[in-house]
């Protein structure tokens, strides 16, 4: 009885024991968990799961309690605990479903090998160094995702992606060490125990002379990538004549009173409000499509807005840019909210795809909302806090136009969903987690009833935005033409369209324009087509030290002398806040509204649009917002002078982190400016 209770019931037994009901206990809270709090009790399970793991090899080894089953309890312990652990994080980030595929097929080889070697008399000396390497990792990634709920989906991929490294190496590290055991086996040089330690030392040895690889084979990649996604966009497409002879400057112009009527969104708690106005009293149809798309306040409201929409029956269809989605997206149970819904779809231009760079850089930057045949809001604000609300922190000033049908005539909006219907179609937009079992898992369900519950409280604050009859027509002013401008929608290299059709626009008017854009970064042909508008053209961008665009602002100070030298009147905003908003006044009658930036990528790379409108009432609008930025903005004379700077006005200096920026890259930035 002695024996048998030795043999089972031994301290360091019952420790294994311990773990595996620790591992069931981890689950469960893990599962449940809603709070911080919750995330901290899994974390402690998973600590004292380690401590008696640590704990039980010692008592084993110092009272002599070493038996054959605890051989076997012990790493059956170890496994499950960590399969558990990799399980629960698998239904909240998708990721990690990788790398629990990965850990069964090195737990499963590693199995059927070590039992094919036992039964050719080897005995194993327990794990190697490249086990317990992934062994810990797994261990600290958890503690961390644990530890840290809110972390970025980008920051939570990465580790998955280390952990995914590490358990590569360590198989390729045991499937090594397993053929040399059966090598020798086979040719009689080894029999009984076998000194792992000594053998995986001696491999170790072997890995030393070949320890050059890895970081040559990275630095490889990344040379790969780096080249992949540049070269194909170095040579810039010149406008066809094709192109240009299709280009008529009066489809922009109407006479007589349109069927459309618009209104400017300028603030950025109204373009939020407006939104979700326009999502509440949808019917049929909402699409969205959107550069960013985060799951902070702003982008939660909307959110919620459109599940709350989709639980009404209405169709809701959001399109978001690949690397973006990759980026805040993926693996959030937010989305996946929405994206399982019967009546919702997410829908990916380009998604992110490392081992085919050159396809990297196309990018998908248009911003638009259309509500059934009624209304659509079109600019250049994204998803999430900094354009949308009035919440705390970091925020963009930037512009959206709403277009309301008023029921007579073709509206615009068919323009802006057939340009949707258009580019969905494209081979390399695919549909972004839409199985409705998805649905099903936990944080996806509770992420579903947080959306439902913020919308309720939506409903409660803002009772305004959900009173049935609101009379869009008494809210925005008439049109003569609405007319929808765009770029090409293929994913590599484009023709400057939309910057044509544009700087068309400014020189076919005989009177002054007006342009405003976060920043300038233009090649020759680009000044060359401002050098021709000249002094009847006034362009604003943010200064060097007020652009939240860090490569933007060391290109505006490398190369601010080429757009003095166009003949343009350049000012610099410098009002506190990063300016984001894209916009011209053409003459006295002509708006542009969209997603444009006065940039190469905008000009040669991203799809865009901007938004024609014919009014001289909502010109008026778009003039007197411009000029309350120019309030706040330098004019500048020469590089380093200003021919005025407005009262109580000061001229932030540059951020030493621009400035470091600037000294280290600057050369660099200068011959990759064109992917800025």
């Amino acid at each position: 009885m002695k024996g048998w209770m030795r043999e089972y019931f031994s301290i360091p037994n019952l420790l294994g024991y311990f773990r595996l009901i620790l591992a069931v206990v981890y689950l469960a809270v893990c599962f449940e968990a809603r709070t911080q709090q919750d995330y901290y009790i899994a974390a402690g399970i998973i600590g004292i799961s380690m401590l008696s793991d640590f704990l039980d090899g010692k008592i084993a080894r110092h009272f002599n309690m070493i038996t054959n089953w605890g051989k076997i309890l012990d790493p059956v312990a170890d496994k499950v605990t960590l399969g558990v652990v990799a399980v629960s994080f698998s239904f909240r980030y998708p990721l990690m479903r990788t790398v629990v595929l990965i850990f069964i097929f090195k737990e499963l080889f590693m199995g059927a090998s070590g039992l094919l070697l036992m039964r050719k008399g080897w005995r194993t000396g327990g794990a190697t160094w490249p086990g317990k390497i992934c062994t810990a990792g797994l261990y600290i990634i958890s503690f961390v995702l644990l530890l840290f709920p809110d972390l970025k989906i980008l920051q939570v991929n990465l580790l998955m992606v280390l952990e995914i490294g590490l358990m590569f190496f360590a198989l390729v590290s045991y499937i090594e060490l397993y053929a040399r055991v059966l090598g020798e086996l086979r040719r009689g040089v080894l029999g009984g125990d076998i000194n792992m330690k000594a053998l995986t030392q001696e491999l170790r040895q072997r890995h030393r002379k070949y320890r050059w690889a890895v970081p040559v084979l990275l630095i490889l990649f990344c040379m790969y990538l780096l080249v992949g996604a540049v070269l194909p966009f170095t040579k810039h497409p010149e406008v066809k004549k094709q192109t240009k002879g299709g280009f008529d400057v009066s489809e922009c112009y109407g006479s007589g009173i349109g069927s459309d009527r618009a209104r400017i969104l300028e603030d950025n708690g109204e373009a939020l409000d407006e939104r979700i106005r326009l999502i509440a009293g949808a019917k049929e149809r909402i699409i969205l499509s959107t550069f960013d798309f985060r799951a902070d306040d702003g982008g939660l409201d909307i959110l919620a807005a459109l599940l709350d929409a989709a639980d009404r029956g209405v169709q809701v269809e959001v399109f978001a840019d690949g690397f973006n989605s990759w980026v805040n997206m993926e693996g959030n149970p937010y989305f996946y909210a929405l994206s399982s819904h019967p009546n919702g779809k997410i829908i990916l231009y380009n998604k992110l795809n490392p081992l085919k760079p050159w396809n990297i850089m196309g990018r998908m930057h248009d911003k638009y909302v259309i509500a059934d045949d009624t209304a659509y809001i079109l600019g250049g604000r994204n998803t999430f806090n900094y354009f949308l609300g009035d919440y705390k922190g970091h925020k963009n000033y930037d512009r959206d136009i709403l277009v309301y049908h008023a029921g007579q005539g073709e509206s615009s909006l068919k323009e802006v969903e057939a340009y949707y219907r258009r580019i969905t179609s494209l081979d390399y937009c695919s549909v972004f987690h839409d199985k409705e079992k998805i649905g099903d898992y936990i944080s996806v369900r509770r992420a579903g009833q947080n959306l439902r519950e913020r919308f309720q409280c939506i409903r409660e604050e803002k009772p305004q935005l959900f009173e049935a009859g609101y009379d869009y027509r008494e809210h925005t002013y008439e049109t003569r033409q609405v007319h929808l401008l765009s770029n090409p929608i293929h994913r590599y290299a484009k023709e400057p369209v939309l910057f044509y059709e544009i700087m068309a626009l400014i020189e076919a008017e005989p009177g002054n324009s007006v342009i405003h854009t976060p920043y300038a970064i233009c090649n020759d042909y680009m000044y060359q087509e401002l050098s021709k508008a000249g002094k009847k053209v006034r362009m604003m961008q943010n200064s060097a030290a007020n652009n939240g665009n860090m490569f933007a602002a060391v290109d505006y100070l490398r190369n601010k002398g080429r757009l003095i030298d166009t003949g343009i009147q350049l000012l610099e905003y410098e009002g506190g806040v990063s300016y984001h908003g894209k916009s011209v006044a053409v003459g006295e009658e002509l708006s542009l509204f969209g997603s444009f930036n006065m940039d190469m990528r905008s000009a040669y790379i991203d799809t865009e649009l901007m938004l024609a409108v014919d009014s001289p009432q909502i010109n008026r609008q778009l003039r007197k917002n411009l000029e309350s930025y120019e309030e706040k903005a330098a004019v500048v004379e020469t590089e380093s002078e200003y021919s005025y700077i407005p009262e109580g006005i000061s001229q932030k200096e540059m951020s030493g982190k621009k400035k470091a920026f600037q000294f280290f890259l600057g050369g660099i930035l200068e011959r990759l400016r064109f992917l800025l």
